[in-house]
């Protein structure tokens, strides 16, 4: 179907895209306070902690990829991690069982940082043509392989780790967009995600 993102190796095993950003936002109450909100559901939103204070870390989600129907349901964001002082970025998938109320009993399931993240062949040509010719003075690393759209030629999306240089105290999580067009690359999109 032309338009809508197809999910492939990436994103395999029954996953069902989301494909949002879960950074809060801030809006306005009916009052017209300024209040933030949460962009994921309030159970996911509950979970992230649960998990978190069972694994002694603070989970800060960034973007939200997926969810899959197993025992319960699992949810795949894209993370900030903050454990014994250490940041980092990490692909964080839990489970909230069947039957839960606000996320109670939530389990972690996997938690992967970028040094066990595997790309396509095509995907890993999109993330060298945007390190190469979009941002030449930074390091690009693969996060997750979103999947792909086709449009005029193949849009890759991709969630990546990017920093400058070797400065990864610099780093920054964003949803790339490269294209593909009769053997010819270009430079579609770029979202800070956090």
């Amino acid at each position: 179907m032309v338009g809508q993102i197809t999910h492939n190796s990436g994103v395999l095993g029954g996953w069902t895209l989301v494909n949002d950003f879960a950074l809060p936002i801030t809006d306005r109450d009916e009052n017209g306070e300024i209040k933030t909100v949460s962009r994921l559901p309030q159970d996911v939103a509950s979970a992230i902690g649960i998990v978190g204070e069972a694994n002694g870390a603070v989970y800060t989600p960034l973007f939200y990829v997926g969810t899959q129907v197993v025992n319960g349901t699992n949810h795949w964001l894209v993370s900030r991690k903050k454990k014994d002082g250490i940041e980092s970025i990490v692909n964080l998938i839990f489970n909230i069982p069947i039957g839960s109320i606000g996320g109670v009993g939530a389990t972690l399931v996997k938690e992967e940082t970028t040094d066990d993240v595997t790309f396509s062949d095509e995907a890993n040509e999109a993330l060298h043509f945007i390190q190469t010719n979009v941002f030449p003075s930074f390091t690009v690393k693969p996060l997750v392989e979103i999947g792909t759209q086709i449009v005029k030629g193949t849009n890759y999306h991709l969630v990546v780790l990017k920093y400058y240089g070797s400065n990864e105290a610099s780093t920054q999580v964003s949803y790339e967009i490269a294209n593909k067009f009769q053997g010819k690359w270009t430079f579609e999109a770029d979202v800070c995600l956090g």
